[in-house]
């Protein structure tokens, strides 16, 4: 491997932009030694021993990220045999070859063909994946491993279980967002990096263009690693965050340059040519704190403890009979040792997620004894809808992803429970926009929500429904853009709006729009939307239009935050509109789904606001679902004190 003292090592992640065509791939290493690269990085994985074997028996039955990726990783695995091939394809072209294994079966099939390959990385998803870490050091060969998903204090834990040989360890910096705001990157954290692990450091970079990543040289980055593609806008998790031929050549142009000068000079360098400097947004303070987006990538792809067997009760757990697999919906391996040694207080079937409760014989039973001076309900996805409907909320929000929708599960049993339905915001893949001029976004967005409509009619005579109109089925309107616009057509898009709903049939059904937040994440990175972020817009168009809206407290807050407002204000503005809220906190302008009293938001000022209104809400917390919905017990309790002291009456606000 290089030697990393003289110039970058620049790596072209391959990973799987290549979207299973050995051909695309082979011409991805073609355009990466063209543009100068000095290493390809390619990603092999064995699916069965990833995922939850309950995902590969139905993927459709996990949150919609985890639908999403798993369905692209199927459609881009490759054989062992082609693995091998383009391998040997980079060493002759002269490119250094390293290659990301994201489960042990994997490492072991690089382990028995390690001098095909210069070095091994471990992607952010398994830096806590101690025993996969743990194998891949003993290989003795240079490695190299993403921080993007885990905080400082959690990297240094993860250095302090291995020992690092710091001449063939090197650490990257990144940011764990598809594609990464600059106000997400935080290059400072490289000298604090640099600091705690004494080791070379890099960064791997998800942000559109490449400014930040030749800033990182400026802080300390030996290494570089960026995802190429031959085409943004082909499908896959990945292509949005790459940068294509001309761009990578560009920025392997501008390293090569900086490579020759020195640190003292590269600032003068960078400001003349790119205007960027010390105070640039991307620098960030150095303080590494992983946000709402990363939570949720993480629980995506990385992976956490479940049991590798049928277990009986009373059985004292040892290290062999847990194992790792994904979606992260447990237990860190971090947190491991709380669990080695105790005893199990419940019959735990084979992959069922490690959970306090397993350990604890205070029981856990959803709810079933919690009360409410105000109507409020829980989140279920469709295929854990029976795990809710013997608790004490008032209301089930269904959370549709599009794939449970297409596939319609039939509910048989009577739930004595008010319905509410929440519309899936992708719909093949696709994120769904009733605003834009585009046909064929149109055409989809319009195809789900009808989809949506029908399967709520259909269902409703299961539940107890409140609304006269029928079930509640809450959509978001669309209006957002991967890019910053200056200018946006807003009237055009109210137009377009309105007239794509009033496509459809809504008899049946009571049709509410959700507010949205300024910055929206979707597709695991950061979106600016338009439409229905202003109170003022929306009360105009709810006037004029006569629709209701589902109040987003979150979303509101982080608007209000944005453009210096106050939330009470903007409700009173629309207030006579709310048919339903979703209750969370909020911080800053991208800080969505924080748990209640731990945000921006004055929820008692709020709550004595809508003490007349009891329309129904749910706590909407961030990963709130996660160990037998514990974010959405802490704040019921949360909203329950604040109730006390503000008061309430069961009043319905029309």
């Amino acid at each position: 491997m290089q030697s990393l003292k003289s110039e970058t090592l620049v790596i072209a992640e391959i990973g799987i932009n290549h979207n299973g065509s050995f051909n695309l791939a082979k011409k991805l290493i073609d355009h990466s030694l063209a543009a100068g690269a000095n290493a390809v990085k390619f990603q092999i994985r064995n699916l069965k021993e990833i995922y939850n074997e309950k995902i590969i028996r139905d993927p459709n039955n996990t949150q919609t990220g985890s639908q999403y990726i798993f369905n692209q990783l199927v459609k881009s695995e490759f054989s062992k045999q082609n693995i091998l091939k383009l391998f040997e394809y980079s060493k002759k072209k002269g490119l250094f070859v390293g290659a990301t294994p994201f489960d042990l079966k994997s490492l072991k099939f690089l382990k028995k063909y390690i001098d095909k390959i210069d070095f091994i990385k471990i992607g952010s998803p398994d830096f806590d994946n101690i025993p996969l870490v743990y194998e891949a050091v003993k290989q003795k060969k240079y490695i190299i491993l993403s921080t993007g998903m885990n905080n400082e204090n959690e990297i240094k834990k993860i250095l302090n279980i291995i020992k690092f040989n710091k001449n063939i360890t090197a650490f990257l910096h990144c940011c764990s967002s598809y594609p990464a705001s600059e106000s997400e990157i935080n290059l400072k954290f490289l000298n604090k990096l640099k600091k705690i692990t004494n080791c070379t450091v890099g960064y791997s970079g998800h942000e559109k263009g490449f400014f930040p990543t030749l800033m990182s040289i400026y802080f300390g980055a030996k290494i570089v690693e960026r995802h190429i593609t031959l085409d943004k806008s082909m499908t896959g998790p990945d292509h949005t965050s790459s940068l294509s031929f001309v761009e990578f050549k560009k920025m392997v142009n501008e390293i090569r340059k900086i490579d020759k000068i020195s640190k003292i000079n590269i600032l003068k360098y960078l400001f003349k040519n790119f205007k960027i400097h010390k105070k640039s947004i991307f620098v960030g303070s150095g303080k590494k704190d992983i946000n709402q987006n990363v939570m949720l990538n993480k629980s995506i792809l990385s992976k956490s403890l479940v049991f590798k067997k049928n277990i009986k009760k009373e059985t004292i757990l040892r290290k062999e009979h847990l194992e790792l697999k994904s979606p992260a919906n447990g237990i860190s391996y971090l947190e491991i040792d709380k669990f080695l040694g105790k005893k199990l207080k419940k019959n735990v079937l084979k992959h069922e997620y490690v959970l306090t409760n397993s350990i604890n014989s205070k029981k856990n039973n959803l709810f079933k004894n919690f009360n409410l001076k105000k109507k409020w309900g829980l989140v279920s996805r469709l295929g854990d809808l029976e795990d809710y409907i013997d608790n004490k909320a008032d209301l089930i929000e269904i959370h549709l992803t599009w794939r449970e929708l297409v596939r319609g599960k039939i509910i048989k049993n009577f739930i004595n429970k008010d319905l509410v339905v929440h519309a899936p915001e992708y719909f093949n893949d696709k994120l769904v926009d009733f605003t834009t001029n585009d046909r064929k976004i149109t055409s989809n967005s319009l195809e789900m929500l009808e989809n949506v409509i029908n399967f709520s009619k259909n269902i409703s005579s299961n539940f107890n429904i409140s609304d006269n109109n029928g079930p509640r089925v809450v959509v978001h309107p669309g209006g957002h853009f991967e890019n910053f616009r200056n200018k946006v057509n807003l009237k055009e898009k109210y137009i377009n709006l309105s007239k794509n709903l009033n496509k459809l049939n809504l008899t049946g059904i009571r049709l509410l729009i959700e507010n949205m937040p300024p910055y929206p994440w979707y597709f695991g990175g950061k979106y600016y939307n338009y439409i229905f972020t202003d109170p003022k817009e929306i009360h105009n168009f709810c006037t004029e239009k006569n629709f209701k809206i589902c109040f987003d407290t979150s979303h509101a807050q982080l608007y209000c935050n944005k453009e210096n407002l106050d939330l009470v204000n903007f409700l009173r503005k629309i207030k006579k509109h709310v048919a339903y809220f979703h209750f969370s906190d909020a911080i800053g302008v991208d800080g969505e789904g924080v748990q209640i009293g731990s945000g921006n938001i004055k929820f008692s000022r709020f709550l004595k606001e809508i003490s007349d209104m009891d329309l129904g809400f749910i706590p909407e917390i961030w990963q709130g679902h996660l160990n037998n919905g514990k974010g959405f017990n802490v704040a019921l309790k949360n909203l329950k004190k604040i109730l006390r002291k503000v008061g309430t009456n069961k009043k319905c606000h029309h």
